[in-house]
């Protein structure tokens, strides 16, 4: 709703509380991920936790950076729709329905747990959360063609 809407010339659009804190997973290495750990014998009925290209970034901060890739000069606000409001359309509409399931996510502080911080250090890379960011709006804008 972020990327898409900006590519578009739109406002962008979050869920929730576009202020609080999350990691975030870039999809394609998140199935790269999902697709060695169904390959290894090892991994079978064990926890996995996948490498979370974003870190400590507000969903406010990352479409920052997003209309910074995108080259947009809007001066469109990000809209938020609020969990009451997810809660009223879910009753009309089945993808609403589904987001209020993952409210508690969009309206807590959602990171990594501190046990993990070796491995966000490790992980966390300025660089290579612009090149996803770069990739997500590239897909977009094929989209949009």
């Amino acid at each position: 709703i972020v990327t898409g809407n900006l590519v578009q010339g739109k406002a962008p659009m979050a869920i929730g509380n576009a202020d609080r804190i999350h990691d975030f997973c870039y999809a394609p290495d998140f199935a790269n991920a999902l697709y060695i750990a169904s390959i290894n014998d090892q991994a079978y009925n064990k926890f996995w936790i996948c490498p979370h290209t974003i870190h400590n970034r507000s969903v406010r901060e990352i479409t920052n950076d997003i209309k910074e890739l995108v080259g947009t000069t809007t001066t469109k606000k990000l809209k938020v729709l609020p969990g009451f409001g997810v809660r009223i359309l879910g009753l009309f509409d089945t993808l609403m329905s589904e987001f209020c399931e993952m409210l508690p996510f969009w309206t807590i502080d959602y990171t990594l747990p501190m046990i993990l911080t070796l491995l966000k250090q490790s992980t966390s890379n300025p660089l290579h959360t612009r090149k996803h960011l770069q990739s997500l709006v590239d897909f977009y804008r094929a989209k949009q063609a």
